[in-house]
């Protein structure tokens, strides 16, 4: 779909990625945050309605002050499903909930509060 065409005269040097070896101890704890990541995502709705709805892990918010504080600016939002902030954006709006979990979608602030309720 997309070609990448450097402009005449330019030498192109390809490289790849380098590559992290993980110890047995960080793949299992990586493959249990998947999994558990898997289990905790949900989408509701179809194609340009969809909303993706999960749960963030219990360190995600908590240890990040910056995040915390970007967070903080936003204003708050409610619905039968709590309180939280509400981030509404042109092509986007997200919701992250008190409780932690966090809905995104390409639809308005309502739709995604319908997806978090239920």
């Amino acid at each position: 779909m997309f070609t990448f065409n450097a402009p005449e005269g330019t030498k192109v040097t390809e490289k790849a990625a380098p590559q992290q070896e993980l110890t047995a101890t960080e793949k299992a704890e990586l493959d249990a945050r998947k999994a558990q990541a898997e289990k905790d995502t949900t989408t509701v709705g179809t194609a340009w309605s969809s909303v993706v709805v999960t749960k963030l892990p219990s360190d995600a918010t908590a240890s990040n002050e910056t995040f915390s504080q970007f967070v903080a600016q936003l204003p708050e939002t409610s619905g039968t499903w709590g309180k939280g902030r509400v981030l509404k954006g042109t092509i986007v709006t997200a919701i992250l909930t008190e409780d932690g979990r966090l809905a995104v979608g390409s639809v308005d602030e309502a739709a995604v509060s319908q997806a978090l309720a239920r």
